[in-house]
């Protein structure tokens, strides 16, 4: 969930909350929970090819 000092929360539970979400992070780093440059490299090329693909039927004539 993204969070901001405009939702209505003061900075001080903004900035709890976003040393929180860092912190996650970097424990899931550390416990090897990531995903290669490469593994998000493939993911992105297969989610543009079925954009590519969807755009092509919506464009092609009826």
């Amino acid at each position: 969930m993204k969070r901001s000092a405009s939702d209505g929360v003061t900075p001080a539970q903004y900035d709890s909350w976003f040393r929180q979400k860092v912190a996650e992070g970097i424990a899931d780093a550390r416990a090897g929970h990531v995903l290669s440059g490469e593994d998000i490299e493939a993911e992105f090329a297969e989610r543009r090819a079925a954009t590519l693909s969807e755009i092509g039927k919506q464009m092609a004539p009826k």
